[in-house]
């Protein structure tokens, strides 16, 4: 039997490996997340949908992984009972932002770290202009009005976005295995 390695890197690529795994069975222990790798990996029973006859009920063997998990998190599966069987509908890509207790969002601390390293320099850059008009102005109604177009100067940006949007882009490291 040829063996076969699929690759997401996007949501659509991500669709077909989806369909590829429909209706696969797996047990609970075969479920893994490797924090130190950051890494999610299951295993599966999955029924060979592109097989060329159709009378072959043929079940293969199938490895999925997903690379860059900080966290997993399972609801409402049975973790103690390694044995029982699970049936996979669809992988869905998604992210949801604090819908209720349950969700969370897991950030690195070097992803925060970066973030900040980025935003401190535009923070004193706008604080030192703001303090320069400040006082630089005749008046106070003076100081606000130049203030104001320079507190608009950070929307540009988000204007320029709309009206040229950037295609999106994925980025999911992943694969199925079989």
């Amino acid at each position: 039997m040829k063996r076969e390695t699929l690759a997401a890197e996007d949501a659509e690529d991500l669709q077909i490996i989806s369909a590829k795994l429909q209706d696969a069975v797996g047990r609970v222990g075969d479920l893994v997340w490797l924090p130190k790798a950051r890494r999610f990996a299951a295993l599966f029973n999955r029924f060979k949908w592109e097989n060329k006859r159709k009378t072959d009920n043929l079940r293969v063997r199938s490895g999925l992984y997903f690379n860059g998990v900080l966290s997993a998190k399972s609801h409402k599966i049975m973790r103690g009972d390694p044995d029982a069987v699970l049936s996979l509908l669809a992988i869905k890509l998604s992210a949801q932002f604090a819908t209720g207790m349950a969700r969370t969002l897991d950030v690195s601390l070097l992803s925060i770290g970066k973030m900040l390293f980025v935003l401190l320099p535009m923070l004193l850059i706008g604080t030192s202009l703001l303090t320069f008009l400040a006082a630089a102005a005749k008046s106070m109604k003076e100081a606000q009005s130049h203030m104001t177009w320079l507190m608009l100067l950070p929307m540009l940006p988000g204007y320029a976005l709309i009206a040229y949007p950037v295609k999106k882009r994925h980025s999911l490291e992943g694969g199925l295995k079989y």
